[in-house]
């Protein structure tokens, strides 16, 4: 089993007029068994659209680069890409909730790339 922790800090934007964002991610994985898991620091800008929205429902994708601190036997390089799809929730003015899954490769940059997923539950707060 893996776990990724995220820390993200969104600024709103439009994406050839689709309501997005522009994120600075700083992520932390974790492996329960060291010798078969990912262990990786990164730091990434990525940019998510709505592509619906519906009643404070909203559903999308994202994409941007991502810079690790090693490489593994995945993904043979440090710089990876990510791409996001997820589906959110506005709960009121300020929280959302959203369901997304990640994944990362580095788009065949090296003869190893098998990529590696992520499925998670995101919590955001609007100032």
């Amino acid at each position: 089993p893996q776990t990724l922790i995220m820390v993200q800090y969104s600024q709103p934007i439009k994406f050839f007029r689709l309501d997005s964002r522009l994120n600075l991610d700083i992520g932390q994985n974790f492996a329960y068994k060291s010798s078969h898991g990912l262990h990786f620091l990164g730091i990434g800008i990525s940019v998510d659209s709505a592509l619906l929205q519906y009643d404070g429902w909203y559903m999308g994708i994202g994409i941007g680069p991502f810079m690790r601190d090693n490489i593994d036997k995945w993904v043979e390089s440090r710089l990876v890409f990510a791409e996001k799809v997820f589906i959110g929730k506005n709960l009121n003015d300020n929280w959302n909730i959203e369901l997304f899954t990640i994944h990362f490769s580095n788009g065949n940059f090296t003869p190893v790339n098998e990529g590696f997923n992520f499925a998670g539950l995101g919590f955001g707060y609007k100032f």
